[in-house]
């Protein structure tokens, strides 16, 4: 059988990245702790003395500007952005990662700032959004789900099976998993419900993509690392997969790294290939999609900049242990990707005839259709 869980239970390395000078990495391999610092329980970054923490989840309106719109009934949700007629990117950039072309175009409407992500993928053109918000000084772009289902739906995804259920993936003769599954990572052997089956999902999309940007000279160099994603790894993302769920579900706020920032056990999945510098050295390592990572130290609210250690990592990439500092922007991005992967799986879960049979059914997948104001 598969695991069966406890019943309890590239960006600028750093180049042009602030950094506190009177902080440092720590030296013992583990996280610093650090008497007169707590972690907040607020679920955002910890305000600085004489700074208040604002009340709306985190986002920071700045003065003149509008609180992100409430679309439907009760809490605030967020809706895709559609550009009008009159709204004009004020920045555009491309983002080239193997043969696939990333646009990204900016937009301020209505004092609000989004971002659009657009590429070709299958003859078609795929766009994602993503909403602008403030922590301390500095602004991030947090993923909008491009999919709004019925409540149900989400619930059903985070709830467990009484029995456990064998799922045969089509992926494993392919070349991708021949690679990075002789040493790296292995689906689950039973699921125990929906999160265990899009944990795979995620990962496994996120390996087969980066195989097929890898250099093909390269790729028989990848089949030996002793250091693999293993089952408590493994169990940590599938508790962040039912997270993202149920935040999904209330769709309160877009996806924030300042719900990540405090938590020093949350697993960060790589999801593009980054060039990392080493600690307290001017050198750097690569790291590569599928490689994971966790913070060593909370940042504070002003840091651009986070101390990470390496936890699991493929041939070629830094090694398990490397202790790197990477921009908050970049973390802000794996977390875009991961999010955007999960909404891919809750799509393919519903068409997929074994996975639809565990389904209850006669229940209405999608939402009613909503916009912002």
């Amino acid at each position: 059988g598969g695991y069966r869980p406890a019943p309890t239970r590239s960006y600028p390395s750093n180049g042009g990245y602030r950094s506190n000078p009177t902080r440092s990495v720590p030296s013992n391999g583990g996280y610093r702790s650090n008497p007169t610092r707590s972690v907040p329980s607020n679920g955002g970054y910890r305000s600085n003395p004489g700074r208040s923490m604002p009340n709306n989840g985190g986002y920071r309106t700045a003065p003149g500007r509008t609180a992100p719109g409430r679309i439907g009934g009760g809490s605030a949700r967020y809706a895709p952005y559609h550009p009008g007629a009159g709204d004009v990117a004020y920045r555009s950039r491309v983002v080239n990662r193997g043969s696939m072309s990333y646009h990204y175009n900016y937009y301020n409407h209505g004092g609000n700032h989004y971002m659009q992500r657009s590429h070709m993928y299958g003859g078609r053109q795929v766009t994602r959004d993503y909403y602008g918000y403030g922590i301390g000084r500095y602004r991030y772009y947090g993923y909008v789900p491009y999919h709004r289902y019925n409540p149900w739906y989400y619930g059903w995804a985070y709830s467990r099976w009484n029995n456990p259920w064998i799922y045969s993936w089509g992926w494993y003769n392919s070349p991708w998993y021949s690679c990075y599954g002789s040493y790296y990572y292995r689906p689950y052997g039973s699921y125990y419900g929906p999160s265990y089956w899009l944990t795979d999902y995620v990962l496994a999309e996120i390996l087969a993509e980066e195989y097929a940007i890898a250099d093909a000279n390269a790729q028989a160099e990848l089949r030996r690392e002793e250091v693999a994603i293993n089952e408590e790894i493994k169990e940590q993302i599938r508790a962040q997969v039912e997270a993202n769920l149920r935040a999904q579900q209330s769709q309160s706020t877009p996806v924030q790294i300042g719900d990540t920032l405090n938590d020093l056990k949350h697993v960060y999945v790589v999801s593009q290939d980054l060039n990392a510098t080493i600690a307290g050295t001017n050198q750097a390592c690569n790291l590569t999609a599928g490689d994971l990572f966790r913070l060593t130290v909370v940042p504070d609210q002003e840091d651009q900049v986070a101390f990470t250690t390496v936890i699991t990592s493929k041939k070629g990439s830094c090694p398990a242990g490397s202790q790197l500092t990477m921009s908050i922007a970049s973390l802000q991005t794996f977390e875009n990707d991961f999010n955007e992967k999960l909404d891919n799986g809750m799509e393919r879960m519903k068409t997929d005839p074994n996975m639809a049979s565990q389904m209850p059914a006669g229940q209405p997948f999608d939402a009613p259709e909503q916009t912002l104001p």
